[in-house]
């Protein structure tokens, strides 16, 4: 303890250990190779799950030699990543969708228009987040032991107390289940801590207000999968399950305590809290994909056909040649790379490289964006911040708009590549959902279309160029040269 090793002498001895413990590893080997038990989690050894065995299958494949197995599918099979194609429907029509010839002309000011909810009313000021320590969920739960109508007084005490827009949302719910004589206390306490906390974590600071389908979804996408009990996903927080059953006093976790960590039960309380939000705070419409206490994941892709109608709309439009060029920079980047609403508001001018003239007079055009955090954009984790190559993602026309975007702003000095005026600030969140929606719904009637479809859109689109895949012709507007193109900048090859 305390004596400095050289690394020469440490990397000396872990190579002499290797060696000695070659012998028992090759054993080691041997014995998994023939053993006809696998230490599975599963209670009847004679029935592995399909996963399991897929996992072990794997893991031995590729010892073997020669061995090429496909990691990514693998993966999938082993329900570590959660995956699905188009519905029947959906693909039969890809590409061939119904386009209305005569729509309705897009206007610039109703990018901006934003519906007026009852919550844009509230003249309370909006307080900083309260610190983890006066822990909101445990006041309300707290609270829910009195008699109805004094924990309906304190939970009306809690909502002038925490002015927050998350914290009156979930305090107005819980009043809004105590108004239902049908449902007892306990229940209303195991529903608020079933989805309770995730709720107040994932939306702390955030303009709720504004939000479109595609943030809720985000959201509720998060709090169904941090209830997935099977060592792949943990908890988004940390929840105190003791605090439950002292509610309840009891000793044991009853059927209610165990069935409010699935996600069965949480699909059904996040419906109703999104249906109440919708009922008082003009929420919009979510599309629900959850049920049968499982995750089904939806899959929506918007085809070169759509994406091309949306073009043309967007040129054949009132707006200005500057407003439809923004737009139209807006559809591409959205489309080539799948980026969300906040990474798109957020992109300033000096996030974007490779643009330039070299000191030998040589155009540079290889435009790159970095993705950063800063005041309009909060990345969802550490490794969202990127770096996106839009050199091999763009087509020509959209290229050519990109840089004539970039060198206007630049040269009037905006801050945000998406801004007008000064460009200090971007544009807002509804300018963007605003566009999508009109277009589509003026272009194809119904449709399930949210602005998250660019990122199932995009992420299936690399997937078939990257492994070149002969679907790419069908599915996409790439051809092989730009598969090639994208294949060597994302992967190297």
């Amino acid at each position: 303890s305390g004596v400095n090793i050289p690394d020469a002498t440490m990397a000396d001895w872990v190579g002499r250990c290797g060696v000695a413990l070659e012998p028992l590893v090759s054993r080691l080997h041997e014995l998994l190779h023939i053993s006809k038990k696998l230490n599975l989690n599963n209670k009847d050894r004679a029935k592995p799950q399909y996963s399991q065995l897929i996992k072990y299958a794997n893991y031995h494949g590729r010892q073997l030699e020669g061995a090429n197995l496909d990691n990514a599918l693998s993966t999938i099979k082993q329900g570590k990543v959660k995956t699905t194609g188009l519905p029947k429907d959906k693909l039969i029509n890809y590409n061939r969708e119904s386009i209305n010839k005569s729509p309705k002309p897009l206007q610039w000011h109703e990018l901006f228009e934003v519906a007026i909810s009852q919550s844009s009313t509230d003249s309370k000021k909006r307080s900083s987040y309260p610190a983890f320590s006066k822990n909101l969920i445990r006041e309300v739960q707290e609270a829910l032991k009195d008699t109805r109508a004094g924990s309906i007084r304190c939970i009306e005490q809690l909502f002038n107390d925490f002015p927050q827009p998350n914290a009156q949302r979930i305090l107005g719910w819980v009043r809004h289940l105590l108004n239902d004589k049908s449902i007892n206390q306990e229940s209303i306490a195991k529903y608020v801590g079933c989805i309770g906390r995730d709720w107040l974590m994932l939306t702390m600071d955030e303009d709720i207000d504004t939000w479109g389908s595609e943030e809720y979804e985000t959201i509720y996408e998060q709090i169904i999968q941090s209830k997935v009990k099977n060592g792949r996903k943990n908890p988004v927080i940390k929840k105190d399950a003791n605090f439950i059953d002292e509610l309840a006093g009891q000793d044991k976790l009853s059927y209610l305590n165990k069935l409010k960590d699935t996600q069965k039960f949480t699909y059904g309380r996040l419906r109703t809290f999104h249906d109440y939000q919708r009922d008082c705070y003009d929420a919009p419409y979510v599309y629900f994909p959850w049920g049968n206490n499982r995750q089904v994941v939806k899959a929506n892709i918007i085809s070169p056909r759509i994406y091309q109608a949306m073009k043309a709309f967007i040129n054949s439009s009132n707006l200005e040649r500057e407003q439809k060029r923004l737009c139209l920079v807006i559809l591409s980047l959205a489309y080539r790379s799948g980026l969300r609403i906040n990474e798109l508001i957020g992109i300033k001018v000096s996030d974007i490289a490779d643009i330039y003239v070299s000191n030998d007079d040589l155009i540079v055009e290889d435009p790159k964006i970095w993705l950063r955090p800063n005041h309009y954009r909060r990345l969802k984790s550490s490794s969202a911040s990127r770096v996106i190559p839009l050199g091999c993602l763009l087509k020509q026309d959209e290229m050519r708009l990109f840089i004539e975007l970039y060198h206007c702003q630049k040269r009037l000095k905006r801050t945000y590549l998406f801004s007008q005026g000064s460009g200090r600030q971007p544009l807002p969140s509804t300018f963007f959902s605003n566009m999508m929606k009109i277009i589509w719904d003026r272009l194809l009637g119904e449709h399930d279309f949210t602005f998250h479809s660019f990122r199932h859109t995009a992420i299936s689109y690399l997937a078939l160029a990257l492994r070149k895949s002969p679907l790419v012709s069908v599915m996409t507007d790439y051809e092989l040269e730009q598969c090639n193109a994208i294949s060597k900048s994302i992967i190297g090859y």
